[in-house]
């Protein structure tokens, strides 16, 4: 709930938790493991803060995990709590969302990214939560799309914009977001899922999961911005 707080009102957390140590064994125990060297290469850039770094290199792993477990198979429970709850936590711990950020922009959106990719996996295991809009993370991530981020690379960029798309699209105020996703891609010569889908699935991204509603996404954006 502390978590969900911070999402929603992006008020200070009451309580911290990180036990990846024990949800790591606990990995390893059920046959799973994060290799460091894989999630490693995995990454793109990495002059990022220290801190901040650990925390990509847990979610890219996780990603990594995800996308090669076997269908039907199932985590125990405990074990993907503490994997989910360790993340948030230290993500909200790092840069929290009732205080400006003293982050660079690189940084600011792989934090807003990594922290809409773990609400999108967290809320995929607890559908009555969907209610949350996650108000104070969707303001962090419009001041930061608002920004000129034009030394950023753009295959980064429009992660966190699918991301962030996937999550409030049907709102009563998404255009904004779909006008930015369209701008984006037109920028960067691409005009099909299937071109976006290879740049985006280069970061945290799991496919049974984000997908189809990524796919969704497009499609609305396409058809809403014919005329843009």
């Amino acid at each position: 709930m502390d978590n969900l707080y911070a999402w929603q009102y992006g008020r200070p957390m009451a309580y911290f938790r990180d036990r990846m140590p024990y949800a790591r064994a606990m990995l390893e125990a059920e046959g799973f493991s994060f290799d460091r060297s894989v999630a490693e290469s995995a990454i793109h850039h990495h002059n990022l803060n220290p801190y901040l770094y650990e925390i990509l290199l847990d979610v890219t792993n996780v990603s990594i995990l995800f996308n090669k477990i076997p269908p039907k198979t199932r985590l125990n429970y405990l074990t993907f709590a503490e994997l989910v709850h360790s993340i948030c936590y230290r993500l909200s711990r790092f840069q929290p969302l009732h205080e400006p950020s003293s982050l660079s922009d690189l940084e600011d959106v792989y934090h807003i990214g990594l922290m809409m990719f773990m609400i999108t996996l967290f809320m995929q295991f607890d559908h009555s939560q969907r209610v949350l809009k996650c108000d104070a993370v969707i303001s962090r991530l419009r001041s930061i799309l608002y920004r000129d981020l034009a030394e950023l690379d753009n295959d980064l960029v429009l992660w966190i914009l699918f991301l962030g798309g996937i999550w409030i699209t049907d709102g009563p105020d998404d255009s904004w977001l779909h006008w930015k996703i369209k701008k984006m891609t037109l920028s960067m010569g691409i005009d099909s899922w299937a071109e976006i889908y290879s740049v985006i699935s280069a970061f945290p991204w799991i496919r049974n999961l984000h997908n189809t509603p990524g796919i969704a996404l497009w499609e609305s954006v396409y058809e809403s911005c014919q005329f843009c």
